[in-house]
């Protein structure tokens, strides 16, 4: 009779453990999805930040290029009008 409580006991013990480790496998499969959530989701943040900066810098430059068309005019009609045609 103790072989055999001794035998369930040993099955149960082993059964009770199998399911810890099954739950605990869960556990760290869901984190990891989780975790690969939050960083896709930082990635796709990042990628339209650079997007926006991109957008951004492409305008900076474009009044950059009209400031220096606009300077390079005005250097002109300043020439011009300057009697000693700009020189000092």
């Amino acid at each position: 009779m103790d072989l055999i409580n001794l035998v369930f006991g040993a099955i149960a013990g082993v059964s009770i453990l199998a399911a810890l480790i099954a739950v605990l496998m869960v556990a760290r499969v869901a984190s990891r999805a989780q975790a690969a959530e939050i960083w896709q989701g930082e990635a796709e943040a990042w990628q339209a930040r650079a997007e926006r900066l991109a957008d951004e810098l492409a305008q900076i430059k474009d009044r950059l290029t009209a400031l220096e068309e606009e300077n390079r005019r005005l250097v002109a009609v300043i020439s011009r009008l300057s009697p000693d045609n700009g020189t000092p």
